[in-house]
This record gives structure tokens, C-alpha cells and sequence, in this order.
């Protein structure tokens, strides 16, 4: 707050001395927006805007209050005269990127996904190397269906952002193309500890229709376990498994599960699941000697390293795969290396790490 208050008192005594000069009622102006104050920064901005009536900056901040204050019609005619003053100098650059940015925000919030692809495409164009652009980009056109864009889009991203999300959604739109195997390809390159709940999803889904069932169980029950989305669409994929497997009594206690979730999450029913469970009562007996299969996220591994002296290290596991560990996470004491644990993923404060683990064997 002081700092506020020493910056509102310099560019006034600004003001006094230099009445004429814009840039200082627009300063003041963006001191006033920084503290929320909106209609004081809207009249400053509208001062510079009559000593300057070009000041595209006066306009652009002028824009932020007004959206501060819900007022997005106003925002939006402004933002859409500004970007039509807009040039393709370097000095207009920083300005384009804030103006497009908030266009596409408004656009979106406007259900506009073509004003707001429109508006991506001037960001790509400005920063060639933001990967999320692409893969909002990607998002937009499959909303709209245009898959081939959306899997060009998605692939420009992958390099750029490394991450999990991205693969799952070049996945999805190769999927969407009918090039279920090219989608399949992708999954397996994806390290496990880098999946989240919804890749594993639909990377079991893939399996089911593929009919690999036994790989597509291990994926839909890793979906179940791993914190995140709801899951009552991976308890009804896994009925099905179950049902091609001809393990009724399971299928029938994952349709149960979807039903459950699905009445208490969004309090509607779920009639393919019903449908399921009717069909199975139909047309077979339960075996009730069939045993439920459990769920379990629990890998095996072994202590690669351990620095005792800062209390972490890592643990190897899967394919030559690793993950950090810290002494913490560790319930049967102070790990060695070479320790043979098993050992839960989870999402902590920095990325994922190593939870519950537990000695196996020590060498």
C-alpha cells in the first residue's frame, strides 16, 4: 500500500507540473487500476485519452478497469478499436499480445470459438513458441470438430509443452480421425508417472474397443486410483472389460459403482449403466465364488540414489523410469540405496513424487 501511495503522490505532483502531458495522468491511471479503484483509473485514462486522443496504452488500460468492473461490452468495443489501430511494428508487439489475450478471454466467455481461434491466431503468430497457444488452438477446433486442425495444432504444442495433457489430446484427435492404432502408439510413449487420471481413461477406452481387455483393465483401474476427474465413466468402461471377460459379477459391482457415482455427483441417473446390470440379471447366474478384483496404484522399485544429509533422492521403476522421493515419504525409515520398495505416485507441491512407501527388501 505505501508503495501505491508514493507512486499516486509522484505522478501527481507530475501532473501539476506537467498538466499537459498524458503519459502521467495514464501512470496514475495504471496506479489506480493496481489497486482496484476502477472509476478513478477509467477518468485518468480518459484524461490522457483527451490530451492524446492516440494513446492506445490510455485505451488498453481503460479496457482492464472496465472489465475489472464487469462492464465486458464496453471492454470489448474498446479492445476491438484498438486492435484496428494496431500495426505490425515492433513497438505495437507487447500491446497486440495483451489486447489478443483479452479478446480471446471475452470471446470465449461470448461462446465465440471462431472470434476466439481468431484471436489465438494473431497470438501464434506473435509468439511462435507459446505452446499453450497451440493447444488452445487445438481445444477450440475440436469443440468445432475440424479434427485435422486440432491434431496439426496439438502437434505443434507437444514439442513445445512436454507434457501429458497434450499427447492424451493428439490421442483424441487421431481417435476422432479413425486412427485408433496411431493413437494407441502415442499412449505407450507416455511415461506412467507422467498420467494423469484422464489419459489413463481414455487409453483404456482405446484398449476396450481395440479388445486388448486385460491391458485395458490395468489402464481403467490406474484411472480410478489416481486423484482428479470423476469416475464414474472409467467404473462403467470397466464393467464392460469385465463383461468381455465374462467376469459378471465384477462388471455388475462396477456398473453399481458408476450408477452410485453418478446419482451423487451430478444427481442424475445413468440408464447405460442400468441397462447393463438388467442385461446381466437377464441372462446370466453369478458365480459367487468369482473373486472382486481390487484396485491398487502401488508400483515397485528401488532406491537409485538418496542424499541422507538434504533427506531425498530417487526411485527407479517400470522402464528405467524415475521419480523423487523424500525421506518423509518413507514409512519404514531412512531409505538406502538398492532398497527394493513399493511405492504409491502422487501430485506434490513441485510435480510428482513418491508417497507410502514400503520396504520390500534391503540388499
Amino acid at each position: 500500500m505505501r508503495r501505491f501511495n508514493e507512486a499516486e503522490e509522484y505522478y501527481k505532483e507530475l501532473m501539476t507540473e506537467f498538466s499537459g502531458k498524458a503519459k502521467y495522468y495514464y501512470h496514475l491511471g495504471k496506479v489506480y487500476c493496481a489497486q482496484k479503484r476502477w472509476d478513478e483509473a477509467i477518468e485518468h485514462c480518459d484524461k490522457a485519452l483527451e490530451r492524446w486522443s492516440e494513446f492506445q496504452w490510455a485505451k488498453m488500460e481503460k479496457a482492464k478497469c472496465l472489465l475489472g468492473k464487469k462492464e465486458t461490452d464496453a471492454a470489448y468495443a474498446l479492445l476491438i478499436e484498438i486492435e484496428a489501430l494496431l500495426s505490425n511494428s515492433e513497438k505495437d508487439r507487447v500491446l497486440a499480445l495483451k489486447v489478443y489475450r483479452a479478446l480471446y478471454g471475452l470471446r470465449v466467455e461470448r461462446n465465440d470459438s471462431r472470434g476466439a481461434l481468431s484471436a489465438l491466431s494473431k497470438l501464434a503468430e506473435l509468439e511462435p513458441e507459446d505452446g499453450f497457444t497451440f493447444y488452445r488452438m487445438g481445444k477450440l477446433h475440436l469443440e468445432l470438430k475440424e479434427y485435422e486442425k486440432a491434431l496439426n495444432d496439438f502437434q505443434v504444442s507437444d514439442p513445445l509443452l512436454r507434457k501429458s495433457y497434450v499427447k492424451d489430446k493428439v490421442a483424441l484427435a487421431l481417435t476422432f480421425l479413425g486412427r485408433e492404432d496411431e493413437a494407441i502408439d502415442v499412449y505407450k510413449n507416455i511415461p506412467p508417472s507422467q498420467m494423469d487420471d484422464y489419459v489413463h481413461q481414455h487409453y483404456g477406452r482405446l484398449l476396450l474397443k481395440r479388445g486388448d481387455y486385460e491391458p485395458a483393465k490395468e489402464q481403467l483401474k490406474r484411472a480410478i486410483v489416481k486423484k482428479g476427474m470423476s469416475k464414474f465413466n472409467a467404473h462403467f468402461f470397466l464393467g464392460q472389460v469385465f463383461e468381455k471377460l465374462g467376469k459378471y459379477r465384477n462388471a455388475k459391482r462396477e456398473y453399481e459403482r458408476a450408477m452410485e457415482l453418478r446419482q451423487k455427483e451430478f444427481a442424475v441417473d445413468f440408464p447405460q449403466a442400468e441397462d447393463r446390470i438388467r442385461f446381466i440379471d437377464q441372462n446370466f447366474v453369478l458365480d459367487e465364488a468369482e473373486v472382486f478384483e481390487e484396485y491398487s496404484n502401488r508400483l515397485q522399485g528401488r532406491i537409485m540414489k538418496f542424499i541422507s544429509e538434504r533427506g531425498f533422492g530417487f526411485i527407479k521403476y517400470g522402464k528405467g523410469e524415475d521419480v523423487f522421493v523424500h525421506v518423509k515419504a518413507c514409512k519404514y525409515g531412512d531409505p538406502k540405496v538398492n532398497d527394493l520398495v513399493t511405492f504409491e505416485i502422487v501430485q506434490g507441491r513441485k510435480g510428482l513424487e513418491a508417497a507410502n512407501v514400503d520396504l520390500i527388501k534391503r540388499t
